[in-house]
């Protein structure tokens, strides 16, 4: 990577330059030019000759059995607590449910109360400071639990923000921190 050439004029050289060739050569593949695809594949490799092929190291062997277990989802026992998770959350959302389409409901936030998921905004670009501005996302800088958003009584606001929310979520979804944090800003 070379930071001094700027990316929108020729993002190849910025990205690219100063990439030395290596060579990878070990018992599964032939010295070959380093790819992405062909690197992917020597890592792979080697974590599955550690995770499964290790008989020295217990923890190796410990984590070898911790993964099959998270990639085993056929098994019975992983898909009932799956299942049994999903429905403490609220279950599926009903196939006639509303849209999952998250931009209208982002929209409707961003008109009753700035911006509660995430900030963006303009500032001078880390790379060239001078030269270029650069879009960035951020967390929110007031967060609903902030002191700002006590003392401005928009709490009236966060119910608009939950019933918009109300069609995004499952329908025996339990009570949200949010919800709590309403109810008890609105009872003061």
């Amino acid at each position: 990577m070379n930071p001094t050439i700027e990316p929108c004029r020729d993002f190849y050289q910025y990205a690219c330059d100063h990439f030395s060739v290596a060579e990878v050569q070990n018992e599964y593949y032939e010295p070959a030019q380093l790819s992405l695809t062909t690197l992917h594949k020597f890592i792979d490799a080697q974590l599955q000759d550690l995770l499964f092929k290790s008989k020295d190291s217990d923890t190796f062997k410990k984590l070898g059995e911790f993964y099959e277990s998270c990639v085993n989802s056929n098994d019975e026992n992983n898909l009932k607590q799956m299942y049994k998770i999903l429905d403490e959350l609220g279950g599926y959302l009903p196939p006639n449910a509303p849209s999952t389409e998250l931009t209208h409901l982002v929209r409707r936030i961003l008109q009753i109360y700035s911006s509660p998921l995430f900030d963006v905004y303009l500032d001078r670009s880390l790379l060239d400071p001078n030269e270029t501005l650069s879009i960035y996302v951020d967390l929110p800088k007031r967060f609903v639990t902030s002191r700002h958003f006590m003392e401005t009584n928009v709490s009236g606001n966060m119910y608009k923000i939950l019933d918009e929310l109300g069609g995004y979520l499952p329908p025996n979804a339990p009570s949200t921190e949010l919800t709590h944090l309403v109810r008890r800003n609105s009872s003061n």
